[in-house]
């Protein structure tokens, strides 16, 4: 009994051993030939991510770790008649044979991608959307989250939404990602396209529960050198004319639930030079840490600052190190409002060069003109 048992185990073995050896080397062989067979895996993925998907070329071939497969001049549409949501220059997808087998699902163990465009505003935003929409969108979760285990983005364009509803063109020098079941942790460089502000680089360690919006950990920023003169430029517009500004600067972004909890920025030496009536001045940052934090004030959402040794010069003046604590509301345009602030160890007359940022007909730039207040 005991014989023929092991007889058939053996036989078993020797089935799924050769079944295999069969599957692996029909693989082995249709991976050079894969352009054959573009429509048909074109027409299979857009059937899974419910849009239309297009491919120019498709080449594989079998690596010691398993199969590789590249996608040139790859898309993704809604449908026939829509404008691209993604276009990738050049995919290559390293797969996981074994977890593919087991899973009946494709796994992936790298995936790297070159000349990404993903337009983000182009996805649903309501239930209201056609479910092809939201299926993809899903899909995109999901690939990044749960199908690979890394990827790296190389020279890539993503669109996003700002707050003020205009669509921002961020630039992706390189990002690598990595996936450890629910636990991901990126890295690379990114920057905003016809912007000033240079590349800023970025890490992340966070978690998820398979959706966006169940994102929760931290995510770190640091900038060297930013310039803010245009933006700056434009918000004092007719008050202050800013002629040049750096900023060095690290972050510290918590997240609970896809929303930013609380954040903390260390400056470095960091400037800003401006002239108004025509003289000049000039603010240093020498150093100094501010704490943004939430609270909740008649049920509206109110966002807390806190400094720390803050160290500054202006017009070639030292500050004393003084801390400011203050909070403000953002309206429907996310402009801040509803300012208030109280300042400790700050010698009065110090703040006279940044009254040149206030508007000229204000009563508050007319009094301290007017006082020339002293003292602490």
């Amino acid at each position: 009994m005991v014989t023929k048992t092991l007889r058939g185990v053996l036989w078993l073995v020797v089935i799924v051993a050769v079944t295999l050896a069969i599957l692996i080397s029909t693989i082995r062989f249709s991976l050079p030939h894969l352009d054959h067979y573009r429509q048909p895996i074109a027409q299979w993925l857009s059937q899974q991510t419910h849009t239309k998907i297009s491919v120019e070329n498709i080449d594989g071939r079998w690596l010691l770790s398993g199969p590789e497969i590249k996608f040139n001049q790859l898309s993704v549409a809604e449908n026939n008649h829509s404008a691209p949501l993604v276009k990738v220059e050049q995919a290559e997808i390293y797969l996981d044979f074994w977890q593919s087998l087991m899973t009946f699902k494709p796994a992936f163990k790298h995936v790297q991608i070159e000349q990404f465009d993903l337009d983000i505003t182009q996805l649903p935003h309501s239930a209201s959307k056609p479910s092809s929409d939201i299926s993809f969108a899903k899909w995109l979760e999901q690939f990044f989250f749960t199908r690979i285990d890394n990827v790296t983005l190389k020279n890539a364009t993503v669109t996003v939404p700002s707050p003020s509803g205009k669509a921002l063109h961020v630039a992706v020098t390189q990002l690598n990602w990595r996936n450890e079941g629910g636990h991901h942790f990126a890295q690379g460089s990114i920057g905003l396209i016809n912007s000033p502000l240079g590349q800023v680089d970025i890490k992340a360690d966070i978690t998820e529960q398979g959706s966006l919006s169940s994102v929760n950990g931290t995510l770190y920023l640091k900038g060297k050198n930013i310039s803010v003169t245009p933006w700056l430029n434009k918000k004092f517009t007719g008050v202050a004319d800013i002629s040049d500004s750096k900023l060095s600067m690290q972050a510290w972004l918590s997240l609970d639930k896809g929303t930013i909890s609380s954040a903390m920025i260390q400056f470095a030496k960091s400037h800003i030079d401006w002239t108004t009536q025509h003289k000049s001045h000039q603010i240093i940052i020498n150093g100094g840490v501010v704490a943004l934090n939430p609270t909740f004030d008649k049920q509206q959402r109110v966002w807390r600052i806190d400094t720390e040794k803050f160290n500054i010069t202006t017009d070639k003046i030292s500050w004393p190190k003084f801390d400011v604590a203050a909070q403000f509301s953002l309206n429907k345009q996310w402009h801040p409002v509803n300012w208030k602030a109280a300042l400790t160890n700050i010698k009065l007359d110090r703040l006279l060069p940044l009254r040149s940022f206030l508007p000229k007909s204000n009563s508050i730039t007319e009094a301290i003109t007017e006082l020339q207040p002293t003292g602490w």
